[in-house]
C-alpha cells in the first residue's frame, strides 16, 4: 500500500499538469477575431443569411447587396457533423444581389453545418447556420 503510494506521488510529480495551451494567447486572439466577425453579422443592415429550400433542391447563402457590389471574397464550409469525409469547401460567388445558390442533390440527406466566411470593405464576417437536407421519402 505505501509503495503503490509513492509511486503515485512520483507519477504524479513527473508529469506536467499543465492546463493551458503553449500557444493560448495566439487562441486567445484567433477566438476574439471570430466573436468581432460574427458581432459584424448582427450589425448589419442587409441581409446576411444560409437557407434550405427544399423544394428546389438549392442551399440559398446571401450576403448584403452592397457587400456583392464591393468586390466580396470568401468561403462556404460545408460541414457534416457525422461524417467529415463529406466536408466539402466552396468559393463564395455570389450574384450582383448578394445570391449564391448551391445544388443539394449529391449532398447526403440529414443535418449540415453551413459556415459562411467573407470580406467585404477590408472587414471580415462569419455566419453559422444548421440545415437538414431532405430527401423524398425520408
Amino acid at each position: 500500500m505505501i509503495v503503490a503510494a509513492v509511486v503515485w506521488v512520483v507519477f504524479c510529480i513527473s508529469h506536467g499538469t499543465d492546463l493551458v495551451a503553449a500557444d493560448y494567447y495566439e487562441q486567445e486572439i484567433e477566438y476574439q477575431q471570430q466573436l468581432d466577425r460574427m458581432a459584424r453579422v448582427r450589425e448589419l443592415s442587409g441581409p446576411a443569411q444560409v437557407s434550405y429550400e427544399p423544394a428546389g433542391d438549392f442551399i440559398l447563402v446571401q450576403v448584403p447587396p452592397a457587400h456583392a457590389a464591393s468586390q466580396v471574397s470568401g468561403v462556404i464550409h460545408l460541414y457534416r457533423p457525422s461524417q467529415a469525409s463529406l466536408d466539402q469547401i466552396l468559393p463564395l460567388e455570389v450574384t450582383q444581389a448578394g445570391e449564391q445558390r448551391l445544388k443539394t442533390e449529391t449532398l447526403a440527406a440529414g443535418v449540415w453545418n453551413v459556415r459562411l466566411q467573407w470580406t467585404a470593405a477590408g472587414k471580415e464576417y462569419f455566419l453559422e447556420e444548421r440545415i437538414f437536407i431532405q430527401r423524398h421519402g425520408t
